[in-house]
């Protein structure tokens, strides 16, 4: 209810005598110095219903602007011009900065719904928004603000703040002429450069420099001569290289790259050659290093990324190698991060990789020097390890590699895991197809030969009656589509360079073509994608016909029905051939299954059984070992007490002795009582003795 008050009070001209009535004596206060000699607490009171007011009414028109904004009726020149004589009282009074940054405030909001308001002009609302943006870096002297002074304090930070943004949206219509009157170009400089400004905040001057570089950016096409000769591109490096010494918010660094990569590609003359003279790409590669050297935050990322783009920029042809080295550095570092780092942006990956293909496909040097540094396998690592947007871009990267048929050796021969390149590309078109929901059994094999590539959301945009008939959902599947690209590869590996491919295998062994089952039916939908994408677009086709009700001529209809029967016959070939496949793997498993029964049927067990025992009995009756623990076990049982008689655990319980010979003489031997004389034992030391200690351990462990 209030908001439609509001609309109606701004259309009805209820801004102008706000302004204009501000203060009580607005028609005796026709000069500045008497408005304020004459200023009182009443009017202080005042302010603040007044400016409530006129924030409420501007904040009603706000949310439906474009329905409003032909039948607004905006403040006259003079309402405007009275609102800015109070600010510029208040902005000379200390006291007051609360009201001043209001007041600006309201100002602000009246530009960010008209930018282009004349009256803004007239009033002379520029030349003070001129004045009071470089004030604290070029100085007021002359004005009617040689007077004011500002700290390095909040207050003053929002209200400089508030200019800047101002500036920003002023930018096309401010007059300038204006601007180099106000040295508003050098006031920004100095405010970039190191040094040269007041002493903010940390966090007030991150603010400020990222403002003033985008108002920089704004006004630099316009006015280029001012920015080169007051060493513009000198004073952006100096800032950049500022991080080094005392680093800054990344925030602040991502805004100097910005606007340096904003240099690199304005059309300003000689701009390329002054960046390089002062040492840009040195400047970018200690950031580079510095960067990389601790956590890769989104930030970080960020930075290395405009990094990238200024030195794609530069005319660094000689220095391509060290280029290419960065790229592949960077790749390694997104497949094996760090603790501290955050998991790698998918924009900046992205970014990433466009600017290593145009590198790749502009320079053979950078081409020679990827392949050296074993970048193909750091490629189809991250193809590997990514997600599907930057596989997109990856694998199209790819294919223009292989088209070539220098790193066909190299695809040919990478694994990871057990998993070769011909694995990983039938795992990406399957994913896709999962993603795209395209109707498929648990074996992988197609259930709707009509529509056997389409997806789920695809197929409904195809069949909507109010589809717009300029769009084509078949093709605008392939911008960004992965399954093309896999098509693409699977071509050239199989046509384009097969006898590469065959001789690299010859040689290596590793590019093995023999997959899953499930493996050979995703394999044969992806070798015939082409057919069954040209395939769609007729059934696509043939149903817009039948949504905007239009015949086509006999011979036209005739030859869309043979094309689309083509095909929907050839998705039918594709299905029976996927149920072959099942047929034939259940046949060989049938087989081997079958030789496996007759190899255990033709097999001589109880033979193989007697010359295990005899085996048995051979070590039993050699090795001191198992004598040994035949004689434990023999003991122990005897030694049992429940033992039944006559039952025993061995079939003879004789421990055999061999190579000793005895001889007993037959008269009758007189023996020595006093003599002591030790058992017999075939097997007397102190490692028998041990070793029967062990075994009698091991028993009692088995009872």
């Amino acid at each position: 209810m209030l908001i439609k008050k509001g609309q109606k009070f701004v259309m009805s001209a209820a801004l102008t005598p706000l302004m204009l009535r501000f203060y009580p004596k607005w028609k005796e206060c026709d000069r500045e110095e008497r408005f304020e000699t004459e200023i009182e607490t009443t009017s202080i009171e005042h302010y603040f219903t007044v400016t409530n007011l006129i924030a409420l009414l501007l904040d009603s028109i706000k949310e439906n602007f474009s329905n409003f904004k032909k039948i607004v009726i905006w403040p006259t020149s003079t309402a405007l011009k009275n609102f800015l004589l109070i600010l510029r009282v208040y902005t000379k009074w200390r006291g007051y900065q609360v009201e001043r940054n209001s007041i600006l405030a309201i100002f602000l909001k009246i530009l960010s719904l008209h930018p282009l308001l004349s009256n803004l002009n007239t009033c002379g609302f520029a030349n003070d928004l001129a004045l009071l943006s470089v004030a604290t870096e070029m100085g007021t002297a002359g004005t009617w603000a040689s007077t004011v002074t500002f700290l390095p304090d909040e207050r003053d930070y929002e209200f400089k703040r508030m200019l800047l943004i101002a500036l920003c949206l002023k930018s096309r219509d401010i007059d300038l002429n204006l601007l180099k009157t106000r040295k508003v170009i050098p006031g920004l400089l100095r405010i970039i450069t190191p040094g040269m400004n007041i002493p903010w905040r940390p966090d007030f001057y991150c603010g400020l420099l990222r403002l003033a570089f985008y108002v920089l950016q704004l006004y630099l096409e316009q006015l280029s001569s001012e920015f080169m000769n007051n060493n513009g591109p000198v004073r952006t490096l100096m800032m950049i290289e500022y991080y080094t010494i005392k680093p800054y918010s990344n925030d602040a660094l991502i805004s100097a790259l910005h606007f340096l990569k904003f240099l690199t590609e304005v059309r300003i003359r000689n701009m390329i050659e002054e960046l390089e003279k002062n040492h840009c790409v040195e400047i970018l590669l200690c950031i580079w290093e510095q960067l990389m050297a601790n956590s890769l935050r989104q930030s970080s990322q960020k930075c290395l990324m405009y990094i990238f783009f200024i030195l794609n920029k530069m005319n660094v042809d000689k220095q391509k190698d060290f280029l290419m080295i960065l790229h592949i550095e960077l790749l390694k570092r997104v497949l094996n991060p760090t603790k501290e780092d955050v998991i790698a942006n998918d924009k900046m990956l992205v970014t990433h990789i466009r600017l290593l293909w145009n590198s790749l496909t502009s320079f053979d040097k950078s081409f020679d020097s990827f392949i050296a540094n074993s970048g193909i396998f750091i490629l189809l690592d991250t193809i590997k390890n990514c997600t599907m947007a930057v596989k997109a871009v990856a694998l199209g990267l790819l294919v223009d590699l292989c088209e070539e048929g220098t790193c066909i050796p190299y695809v040919v021969t990478w694994r990871s895991r057990g998993k070769t390149f011909l694995n990983l590309l039938i795992d990406i078109f399957m994913e896709e197809n999962r993603m795209l929901k395209v109707k498929v059994n648990e074996n992988c094999i197609i259930k709707d030969p009509e529509w056997p590539i389409c997806g789920h959301k695809q197929k409904e945009e195809i069949e909507r009656k109010d589809k717009n008939s300029s769009a084509s959902p078949s093709t605008i599947d392939l911008l960004g589509s992965c399954r093309s690209k896999v098509y693409a590869l699977l071509q050239i590996l199989n046509f384009i360079h097969e006898e590469k491919v065959e001789m690299c295998n010859e040689q290596y062994h590793i590019f093995d073509k023999r997959v899953s089952i499930t493996d050979q039916i995703s394999l044969l939908l992806a070798q015939n994608y082409l057919l069954l994408k040209l395939g769609e677009v007729w059934s696509e086709i043939q149903i817009d016909l039948i949504n905007e009700n239009l015949q086509p001529i006999d011979l036209d209809s005739f030859l869309l029905d043979t094309v689309t029967k083509y095909y929907r016959n050839w998705g039918l070939r594709i299905q029976e051939a996927q149920h072959e496949i099942i047929q034939q793997n259940r046949f060989k498993e049938l087989i081997a299954e079958k030789e496996l029964y007759l190899l255990l049927k033709e097999a001589r067990l109880s033979n193989s059984y007697k010359a295990l025992v005899e085996l048995k009995l051979l070590a039993r009756s050699s090795e001191i070992i198992f004598r040994l623990r035949g004689t434990q076990r023999q003991r122990k049982h005897l030694n049992l007490e429940n033992m039944a008689v006559g039952k025993w655990m061995f079939n003879l319980p004789v421990q055999p002795i061999y190579h000793q010979h005895i001889k007993i003489p037959i008269d009758e031997t007189k023996l020595d009582e006093k003599c002591d004389l030790d058992a017999v034992s075939s097997a007397a030391s102190t490692d028998n003795e041990c070793n029967i200690a062990k075994f009698e351990q091991e028993e009692s462990s088995e009872c």
